[in-house]
């Protein structure tokens, strides 16, 4: 074990989960200008971006080491941040999120394996659970200072989101490179890039539909949501900081697999997301709206941690990152057009919006349902 890294990656994760203008980003943009076909447009640029670097970057992450990867990675997470503190147009958030799609497919795969082989392996879910939950603690501080602080100051939230992004890159140079990847390393250009299994696909596909339905339904459209229920600034910030506080339990992920076992927990979970979107369609109070985004969050909290180890036990390849980012760039690839498909409907109704949300969701369950059964063939 290497605690020295698992505490340096949690505490990176706090920082970086301090987004303060986390709880209006759909309203910043719109009040830039911006609207809901062209926040959902940049958005499929980010995946894009994220899909055309995760194979080199993976490959990149394995050649010059995770920790060099992970200095490199922070340091431009932080550029980021300043180019949304100054963006004013379309072309300033499409450019920011370009480069973050850069940052995500370099840390795609590099913390949970920097995790994962800096802790036991039987404790690998445990701690998955604990990284993401100090992310949402992250979330939570922010949305708690926006609602009490900030408020409708949209330029002080973007500003403020600066300074914990910069002392998280000065924290990664404290990271040790894993005693487990000093070997020797081939050459780029003579790798082999480790394929997914079709069985694996399908694990991929679900995960892919559900992390577009909770990045939309609870980052974009729960703001929409809110306003339909004639939520004020103040109330947006609440709402936010509890549907991050929900979050949290994602630290009893492996208690919940432990109990009901992961083909039947994994159905629970995503089978709540499409319950939380129905919801959603059907009301217009604010306090059931947001009981159905807690839920939703409370799902992928749950659900995330558990689909991370079983990505990690999928990797038959020495070099793990690889094959971490070559499971990315499938998803990116099926990411990147439910978003544009998400944008069109967001800007004829929210409903149509909420509805696709829960159709992947439900469809999500079957696709799992057919890896668990490949998986108990096998």
């Amino acid at each position: 074990m290497n605690n020295r890294n698992i505490y340096l990656l949690y505490l990176i994760s706090l920082l970086q989960g301090m987004v303060f203008y986390g709880p209006i980003a759909t309203l910043y943009r719109q009040a830039a200008g911006l609207s809901m076909l062209q926040i959902m447009l940049i958005e499929s640029c980010f995946m894009a971006s994220s899909l055309t670097f995760e194979l080199p970057w993976g490959i990149v992450a394995d050649e010059i080491g995770y920790k060099n990867s992970m200095v490199i990675c922070t340091l431009l997470f932080f550029i980021t941040k300043i180019i949304f503190y100054y963006a004013h147009d379309f072309w300033f958030f499409l450019l920011e999120r370009i480069l973050l799609g850069f940052v995500f497919a370099g840390l795609s795969g590099l913390d949970t394996t920097l995790l994962y082989l800096s802790c036991k392996q039987e404790k690998a879910q445990k701690t998955f659970g604990t990284y993401d939950a100090f992310s949402t603690a992250g979330q939570l501080f922010a949305s708690i200072v926006f609602a009490l602080f900030i408020k409708d100051d949209f330029a002080k939230a973007a500003s403020w989101t600066i300074f914990p992004y910069g002392l998280a890159t000065i924290l990664s140079v404290g990271i040790k490179e894993p005693k487990h990847t000093d070997k020797c390393k081939s050459h780029i250009a003579t790798k082999k890039i480790p394929m997914p299994s079709p069985k694996l696909l399908l694990l991929l596909l679900a995960v892919a539909l559900f992390d577009v339905v909770h990045q939309n339904l609870t980052v974009f459209f729960s703001q929409l949501q809110y306003l339909r229920c004639n939520a004020t600034m103040t109330q947006i910030g609440i709402c936010h900081a509890l549907v991050t506080l929900s979050g949290m339990l994602g630290i009893c992920s492996y208690r919940l697999t432990a109990r009901f076992g992961k083909r039947r927990t994994s159905s629970i979970l995503l089978g709540l997301a499409g319950f939380a979107a129905v919801i959603q369609i059907l009301t217009v109070n604010l306090l059931l709206s947001v009981i159905a985004v807690v839920l939703l969050r409370v799902s992928y909290s749950l659900f995330m941690p558990l689909q991370t180890d079983l990505q990690h036990k999928e990797v038959r390849s020495s070099e793990r990152t690889t094959a971490l980012s070559v499971n990315a760039f499938f998803m990116d690839a099926i990411d990147i057009p439910l978003n544009l498909l998400y944008g069109k409907l967001g800007d004829l109704s929210l409903i149509s919006a909420l509805c696709c949300g829960a159709i992947s969701s439900f469809s999500a369950v079957a696709f799992l349902q057919f890896y668990f059964s490949k998986s108990k063939k096998q």
